[in-house]
């Protein structure tokens, strides 16, 4: 497992931080003393750095980090000078989730995914044509989604979805391409479905359905958190209405 040393006086954020990461499955090692930071830096061997500018001010761990193989994310703070002599990717604060996701896996993914991708059990419709479809969507992005359906999906290649945003009381509809599908089969306990990959999405959409898989991310950390009042929605960039759903562990 992957190693993720996040080093900022901030506790808030680096509870926030902490609850973030693991749910994306790294081993986060976390510190707000410059001794810890120094300590675990040396010891563990962290494959990525995540630290803030009170930390990186003093000077035996910018020695350090100079020597130091893992990239650097250099958290903001608007309170501080930033730290102008470290080669690193700044993270603006509050913190974007889906800028963070796609720093992280960019520096520790051999192949990095762009977005995040969410399973739930919620439902669609999607039209072949002017024929409606019953369907479930089982997991989504703001890239895409797929989806389980009982109808006949051959020689499906575009299509239009109805996807209701529950908990925003809103609505939309894409048009989709099919990039691949799934079959009956056994090895895949008999259910078929596809993957559908948005096409041709306005900027109004797109913000919504991007602000919707925040909310879905937002109340899978908080529902799946152990440590109380850990996830502190103030260190994010928004503050998502969380809707009511049956969610699952998000995808890889």
């Amino acid at each position: 497992m992957k190693r993720i040393l996040v080093g900022d006086n901030r506790e808030e954020l680096l509870s926030t931080l902490e609850v973030i990461l693991k749910n994306w499955g790294y081993r986060v090692l976390v510190t707000s003393s410059p001794d810890g930071f120094t300590s675990m830096l040396n010891d563990l061997s962290p494959d990525l750095i995540i630290a803030g500018p009170t930390i990186l001010s003093n000077s035996g761990i910018q020695a350090h980090l100079k020597g130091a193989k893992a990239p650097l994310l250099i958290l903001q703070d608007s309170q501080i000078k930033p730290i102008r002599n470290l080669a690193g990717e700044p993270i603006d604060y509050p913190v974007d989730i889906f800028k963070l996701f796609e720093s992280v896996q960019k520096y520790l993914e051999t192949i990095p995914r762009k977005n995040i991708r969410i399973k739930v059990q919620m439902p669609s419709m999607y039209y072949h044509g002017n024929i409606p479809c019953i369907a479930e969507v089982i997991s989504l992005s703001v890239e895409g989604m797929f989806i389980k359906t009982g109808s006949r999906i051959d020689g499906l290649d575009q299509v239009r979805i109805v996807l209701p945003l529950i908990g925003m009381q809103k609505e939309i509809e894409l048009e989709g391409k099919v990039i691949y599908t799934v079959e009956p089969l056994q090895r895949n306990n008999y259910q078929q479905g596809m993957g559908i990959q948005f096409c041709r999405i306005d900027s109004e959409n797109e913000a919504l359905l991007q602000k919707y898989v925040e909310n879905l991310l937002v109340s899978e950390l908080s529902e799946h958190n152990d440590s109380e009042n850990a996830l502190d929605l103030s260190q994010l960039h928004s503050q998502p209405i969380i809707p009511t759903l049956n969610l699952l562990h998000p995808g890889t």
